[in-house]
């Protein structure tokens, strides 16, 4: 499984790319800017690595159009599991920048 940003809805985009190496799309969450749509992929990633104990699955050579630091063991997570981390992030995020905006 993978995790990443991307643009949706253009042919280019990097989850289009991806589409067309056979990956399928679980979920997508639209987010305000592109900044906080890094800053929850981030947060995921830095939670799966540490709290989990993950690395990544795949190598340079599986994702040659780029991606493979993202890739985890579906066997390691459920992508249930997975999407929950992913709002749970979202709305702490949210709420970080919320109150960031509201202080300046």
């Amino acid at each position: 499984m993978k995790i990443g940003i991307a643009t949706v809805g253009t042919p280019n985009s990097r989850l289009a790319v991806h589409r067309r190496f056979g990956w399928q799309v679980f979920r997508t969450l639209p987010t305000t800017t592109g900044d906080e749509a890094w800053r929850i992929e981030q947060s995921v990633l830095h939670q799966l690595r540490h709290d989990f104990g993950l690395n990544h699955y795949l190598t340079r050579e599986h994702m040659p159009k780029g991606g493979w630091t993202e890739t985890f063991d579906a066997d390691s997570v459920s992508l249930l599991r997975l999407w929950q981390l992913v709002l749970h992030t979202a709305s702490a995020t949210a709420s970080v920048a919320h109150r960031d905006e509201a202080a300046s």
